[in-house]
Order: C-alpha cells, then structure tokens, then sequence
C-alpha cells in the first residue's frame, strides 16, 4: 500500500508486486543452493521485462506465483541442515 501510493504521488503506476512466502530463504547463508539462484535468476529476468515493456508476461507472472521450493525439496535442505547442526554438538 504504501509503495502504490508514494507511486501516485510521483504520478507514476506500479507495473507490479511481488509477494513471496518463503522469502526469509532468500536471506538464509546458503544462496547457493540451486533454488535461490534460480529464483533471483528469475526476479532479474522480471526486472529486465518491466524495464524493456513496463510489463511481465503471463509466463513470468505464473513462474512467480510459484513457491520458492517445493515442499519435498524444503524437507531435504531442512534436514541436510538439521544434520550440519547436529554434527557440530559435542555430547
């Protein structure tokens, strides 16, 4: 709301909003796992969009709507790192 309207008060229009659940994986220490180098990939080819046509095709709208990671994938990356964590306690 507050980016629509410091967008109006420039007399400009917002070509669009991104929204993501999942996004806190995008500040996690491990960016190079292969999900989020696809996702940013993606957000910069959405950026090049708006910049070329000031707007995002249906492709790249229903790539975005996407999740970042699918459940079973979220599952694997959790447990690889529950494990890391584990082996690092010394009993």
């Amino acid at each position: 709301m507050l980016f629509k309207r410091a967008a109006r008060n420039m007399h400009s229009e917002v070509i669009a909003e991104i929204y993501r659940g999942g996004g806190w994986l995008l500040k996690t220490s491990l960016l190079t796992e292969s999900f989020i180098l696809k996702y940013k990939k993606l957000l910069r080819e959405a950026g090049k969009e708006i910049v070329k046509n000031l707007s995002l095709s249906k492709k790249t709208i229903s790539e975005l709507k996407k999740p970042i990671i699918s459940v079973d994938d979220f599952i694997e990356f959790a447990n690889k790192n529950c494990d890391k964590l584990l082996s690092r306690i010394k009993i």
